[in-house]
Order: structure tokens, then sequence, then C-alpha cells
């Protein structure tokens, strides 16, 4: 196979105003979520999570 015959990849690369996370700043923020995740626990609240993505209606004026 020559290189003309290899197909074109796309490059990787992130959205404009998106930055990687480093294996530090990911364990740092586990270990502060378990903490007042206990915290919440143990003062009787329940786990509870949101949507990542909403129909634009329901955001309103906010978009």
């Amino acid at each position: 196979m020559t290189n003309k015959d290899e197909p074109v990849r796309p490059e990787a690369r992130l959205p404009k105003g998106f930055s990687d996370i480093s294996a530090g700043e990911i364990r740092a923020t586990e270990t502060m979520l378990a903490t007042i995740r206990g915290v919440f626990e143990s003062h009787g609240f329940e786990p509870f999570d949101t949507p990542a993505l909403e129909y634009s209606d329901a955001l309103g004026k906010f978009l």
C-alpha cells in the first residue's frame, strides 16, 4: 500500500474553549467529590444527577 492509497485521518483536536484534564486533576476532583458526597450522605441527602443535554426550550432565556 502506498501513501496515496492510505485514508486521510482527521487530526485530533479540542473544540475551542475546552482543555484536557490531567490525571492529577481528575484524582483531586474525585477525592474532593467523595468527601463532599460523604458529608451530604451523613446528613441524609441522596445522590441526584442531571442530564448533560437539555432541549433548548427548557433553557429558555438562558441561551
